[in-house]
């Protein structure tokens, strides 16, 4: 298994889905990050309102040709 890693020159594309409600919340596309948390945060700051449970993230660096995704519970 790959670790997934991020360095400051990566391009990053990471978008945040709500599974239940079937529908995309936010994208993200830029090279400045390097850090999970700092995608996450950049993704939770653009959605305005969310009465959902959980959100799947979803990043891919495109220059690496990694992915990574996962779920987290917002609102409980």
């Amino acid at each position: 298994m790959k670790i997934f890693r991020i360095a400051k020159n990566d391009t990053i594309k990471a978008s945040a889905y709500c599974p239940k409600q079937r529908k995309l919340l936010a994208t993200v596309y830029d090279d400045n990050f390097t850090r999970i948390d700092e995608v996450k945060s950049a993704l939770l700051r653009k959605i305005p309102h969310f009465s959902g449970k959980k959100i799947e993230i979803s990043i891919t660096n495109q220059d690496k040709e990694t992915n990574k995704s996962f779920e987290i519970s917002v609102n409980s």
